[in-house]
């Protein structure tokens, strides 16, 4: 398996040697001269998933690199390896309470570096697989898996955190709330599949003409609501009659065997105001139709 592995070394002969023993290897390296270079390098979009960081650097030393690496929250995780002279305890300790995953003393053996190397790429791999499944099981929770669209506790969500930004920093916000006539009757005729697809086309639509910020949410089985944050009543009525226009400009087709369908619609919306206690309630006025 080629890997991509930074090293990160002040000293050219020691830098030189570890870049031939990985090359060696089969890995493709990147290399960096100091502290700075070698940060750089582990927040970039392509960070390396294993890095080998010498402890002494111009700039930040080894210790203060692991500490920044482990302080933000990355999408990939980067295996730290810690080079030193000595492997005092005092060391190890300031390595391993930084963030690194391992400490290896000079004079570096190609046969030790390669088991850590080898031990490095199935921490990571584990840590990769770990994330795909916290990743899964995060859009399975927040998600509608019919239509993609987000679920009402997660629409809830969003618009709590948009009610709470409103009230510290005063701006607006719209909730509109589309409920879909045709999908009961649908679903009697031709069973819960037609009426999902039917839900997935409109919420596709809705998506369409909201903007990049605006949230998209399955409210109900034959309902959708979108949180449209810094929009005022007039704002609120532009952005709705947008969806519903492009909602009900064309049919939709299930299937070649039956007629398209043309969608029938119920809509509102309503600006938040201060009675408004929570998402909740925002969600109970929009939902009248009062």
């Amino acid at each position: 398996m080629n890997t991509r592995i930074l090293v990160a070394d002040h000293d050219p002969a020691s830098r030189l040697t570890l870049v031939r023993i990985i090359e060696g290897l089969g890995h493709r390296v990147e290399q960096a001269c100091d502290g700075f270079e070698a940060l750089k390098a582990l927040r970039s979009p392509e960070t390396p998933t294993i890095a080998i960081v010498d402890w002494m650097m111009p700039g930040l030393d080894g210790s203060r690199i692991c500490h920044e690496v482990r302080s933000r929250d990355a999408q990939v995780y980067t295996y730290l390896l810690l080079v030193g002279d000595s492997r005092r305890p005092d060391d190890l300790i300031e390595g391993l309470n930084a963030g690194a995953d391992d400490f290896i003393t000079r004079p570096i053996q190609s046969v030790e570096l390669r088991a850590r190397l080898h031990a490095a790429r199935r921490i990571v791999k584990l840590q990769d697989e770990l994330r795909r499944a916290h990743d899964y099981e995060w859009y399975r929770a927040t998600h509608d898996r019919a239509t993609g669209a987000w679920n009402r506790d997660a629409f809830l969500e969003f618009v709590g955190r948009d009610i709470a930004r409103s009230r510290r920093d005063g701006s607006p916000l719209s909730v509109a709330y589309v409920q879909l006539l045709d999908v009961i009757g649908l679903i009697e005729r031709l069973g819960y599949s037609a009426g999902n697809a039917l839900v997935k086309e409109a919420v596709q639509r809705c998506r369409e003409r909201v903007r990049p910020y605006d949230i998209v949410g399955r409210f109900g089985g034959s309902a959708l609501a979108i949180s449209a944050p810094g929009c005022d009543e007039d704002c609120g009525r532009a952005l709705l009659s947008r969806i519903v226009a492009h909602l009900q400009s064309s049919p939709v087709r299930y299937i070649d065997e039956y007629p398209p369908i043309p969608l029938t619609l119920r809509f509102n919306v309503v600006s938040l105001t201060p009675e408004d206690e929570d998402a909740e309630a925002l969600m109970r006025r929009v939902e009248s139709f009062g």
